[in-house]
Order: C-alpha cells, then structure tokens, then sequence
C-alpha cells in the first residue's frame, strides 16, 4: 500500500506541474526554483533527525552527495522544460527508460569496474524501450529535440541515483568501524540513503535559492499553487523509503514504477473533466493501448529489479 501511495503522489505532483505552467500560474522556470526551495526547507528541517549515530561529517560521502544535488537540479530543469510541451501521462511512464541507462552504465563500467548485467534485466530493458515507443506514439509526443534532453535527464537522474549509493556505502563503513552498527543490514542502507536523500534536497534548496533572483518569481500566488507540487512529491519520497524499508529496495521500485499506470489513468480522468489543455483527450482504443503500455512500464521494471536483486 505505500508503495502504490509513492506512485500516485508522484503522478499528482507530474500533473499539478503541468497545471502550474500551462494554465499560466508561472514559468517551468519559476516553478523548478519555487518546489526546490520548499523542498530544500522540509529537508533541512529533517536533517538534524535523520543524521545517523556515529556519522562523522566527511568529503567522502559529502562530495558524492552534493553532487548528485546539483545534477539532480540539472535533470529537474529538463524535466519541468520538457513537461511544459508534453503531456504528464506520456512523460510519466517514459521515465522507466531510465534504468536503460543504468544497465548501460552499469557494463561500461562508467563508476568502478564493469558488471555483467542479467538477461533477465537486458529483457526488462527490452521491455521499456518497446513501451515507451508504444506510448509516445498517442498523445503530445516529444520531438526529436525533447528527446535529446530527455536522454540527458535519464544519465542525470542516474547519476544521482549511483551517486546516492556511493554515499550510502562509505557511510555504512564510517558506522562500521566507529562500531555503531554491528552489521551492514538492510534496515542500516535505508537509513542511510534516506538521510543522503535528505541531504541532497537540501543542497537543491541552496541551489533554488542562489538561482532565485533570476528565475524566481516573488508572486505570492505562485508560491501557494505550487505548495500541492511540494506536498504531492514530498509523500512520494517518504513513502518511497518506507516501501524500501518494508518491502525491500526491489519490491519498493516495482510499486513505485506503477506511477506509469496512475499516470495515464488520471491523464484521461483529467481529459475526460475538461483539462484538454493540460492532457489530450484520447478515444477508448487509444487509452486501452496506453494502458497497456504504461502496464508493460512496470512489468519492465519488475523484471530489472528481479535480476538485479
């Protein structure tokens, strides 16, 4: 159940974006500095909670960790660029394509010596390649240049994911020999990348916040309309960590990936009251087609996430 509440406030948060630029509330711009400052707020407030016992402050774990912030910043701009142009229900599944992108990276070796990937995982690549251009077919497909940025955000977001467990490792060996922990548990890594977590969207509200007198926007209302987007992805990260911490890290992603679904199911509730604006209006052979892909997205990742696990 929390892991399906991670996939659904994940897709809330896509569409609220969406509402936030077409509608005229203010740029994709203004938007990226508004949520992250927000964001980097609620993080900061929780950093002094989740810092684990016996972690000494480190440019070991520090420096992959801040950079995975600024990349993410990066890969967030893209995002919200990309999502201004394209409908939440298609951008929203595509975002699986990402593990394409770590299994690649993963063989090359990119961040420590090469790793034989599964063909149990090469299959669940597979999967998502195929689906994803099954479900940029309907809808406001991107353009060849959306795609150019899209790929981008793909290596962003998967070097901040690498990164984020790079961090987690030299933690977890900072705990071990200063004998907080007695083992290198799962319970000890969902600590840890949640607290690395924390640090990151705290670093992107530093971010936000240097880049605000030029992207931002002092528009009170803005600000309010964007707080459900903060809301929304804020759940999302907690309830995430949580799956992760219940289910496992495997188990979590599979539930988490169902965002693909919700996505295309609240795309057509929000066409279907009017919202063509803001998602096209399919007919009912086209959604079942959606559907399917948006299915083949998860079963994709649950195939990655088997062979990886």
């Amino acid at each position: 159940m929390i892991g399906l509440v991670s996939g659904v406030c994940h897709s809330l948060a896509y569409l609220v974006s969406r509402w936030f630029t077409v509608t005229g509330r203010g740029t994709n711009w203004e938007l990226l500095i508004i949520v992250h400052v927000q964001l980097g707020v609620l993080a900061a407030a929780g950093l002094g909670f989740a810092w684990p016992a016996g972690l000494a402050l480190s440019a070991a774990w520090a420096g992959p960790a801040l950079s995975a912030a600024v990349v993410l910043m990066l890969s967030q701009a893209c995002f919200f660029w990309v999502l201004r142009h394209v409908d939440a229900s298609t951008l929203a599944p595509l975002m699986s394509v990402k593990m394409s992108v770590i299994a690649l990276l993963t063989v090359v070796g990119v961040w420590g010596p090469g790793q034989a990937v599964p063909l149990l995982g090469w299959a669940g690549v597979g999967l998502a390649i195929a689906a994803a251009f099954l479900i940029q077919g309907f809808g406001r497909a991107p353009t060849s240049r959306m795609w150019v940025v899209i790929v981008a955000m793909f290596f962003g977001y998967a070097f901040c994911d690498v990164s984020i467990a790079r961090a987690s490792d030299v933690m977890v060996a900072q705990q071990l020999e200063a004998e907080f922990i007695a083992e290198d548990s799962p319970g000890a890594r969902l600590h840890v990348a949640a607290f690395v977590a924390t640090v990151v969207y705290a670093g992107t509200g530093v971010l936000a916040l240097l880049g605000a007198p030029w992207l931002g926007t002092r528009k009170r209302q803005a600000w309010i309309v964007a707080l459900p987007y903060t809301i929304f992805w804020a759940i999302a990260m907690v309830t995430l960590y949580a799956a992760f911490g219940t289910l496992g890290v495997v188990y979590g992603a599979i539930l988490q990936s169902t965002r693909s679904l919700w996505s295309v199911v609240l795309g057509a509730l929000v066409a279907h009251r009017g919202g063509h604006h803001i998602e096209t209006k399919h007919q009912p052979h086209i959604l079942a087609w959606r559907v399917l892909a948006a299915v083949c997205m998860v079963a994709a990742v649950a195939l990655y996430g088997l062979a990886s696990g």
